[in-house]
């Protein structure tokens, strides 16, 4: 496995305001969790302090979003890491 962090769960997908991200990381680092419209636009940016191992990250999605497939990212020292794609249908 090339990659230092990847996402291992996101829950519950669909989504009605609230996901659990698990990210398994090889390194306790700071890592960049953003949340993109399908088309590319970060709509939500979080810092997360993984540790080595598995991390869980709740978060609650801006009120403002839309009902549609988002992308869940996280990136490490600008290098993309892991993304998965999750519905939001409140």
């Amino acid at each position: 496995d090339k990659s230092e962090t990847t996402i291992t769960t996101l829950h519950p997908n669909p989504s009605y305001g609230t996901v659990t991200v698990g990210i398994n990381s090889k390194t306790t680092s700071n890592i960049l969790l953003e949340i993109s419209t399908i088309d590319g636009k970060v709509v939500q940016r979080i810092t997360v302090n993984a540790q080595s191992g598995i991390t869980t990250v709740p978060i609650t999605l801006d009120a403002s979003l839309a009902n549609g497939t988002y992308t869940c990212s996280i990136r490490n020292q600008h290098t993309l890491q892991a993304s998965t794609v999750f519905v939001l249908n409140r």
